[in-house]
This record gives C-alpha cells, structure tokens and sequence, in this order.
C-alpha cells in the first residue's frame, strides 16, 4: 500500500544515508506492514472537547496530533539506538 511504500522510501533513504545498516533496514521492513496495518486499524478514543472539536475562539483547542505513531516511527529509522 502506499503507507507502506512511504515508510520502505524512509527506511532506504536512512540506508543510503549512512544512519542504519542494511541489516537494520531489513529488520524494520519485515514488520513493516504489520505496523502500518495496526495503526491503520488502531481503535482511537472519541475526541472530547478541545480535540479537533468546536472551536472556543482563540486558535481551538490542543487537538491531538495523530501522526505521533507514523513520525516515532521516521525518528526510530533515522536515529536508531545504538547496540
């Protein structure tokens, strides 16, 4: 799917880059769409006021950030921990 085909880019870029080795991206890429399938598919709780909701003037409310999974993800492939 595309989600996946934008996390696989990802991955070899950080290969190409010199951030992970071959072997690391091979090991995110084997559960590759298992994750992107379970965030797909995550269940997310109703949004309560101040999440995307009405707006009370000003700028709204905080409004939750639902690509937080997706960019932990970009972060762990481009600053993997060290072992």
């Amino acid at each position: 799917t595309a989600l996946v085909a934008l996390e696989t880019k990802e991955i070899d870029a950080a290969v190409t880059a010199g951030k992970i080795s071959a072997a690391q991206a091979t090991t995110l890429k084997s559960g590759l769409t298992a994750h992107v399938t379970a965030q797909v598919d995550a269940v997310r709780p109703a949004m309560g006021p101040g999440m995307g909701g009405e707006k009370r003037g000003g700028k709204g409310g905080r409004g939750g950030n639902h690509s937080l999974p997706h960019k932990q993800f970009l972060l762990r492939v481009q600053n993997p921990p060290q072992r």
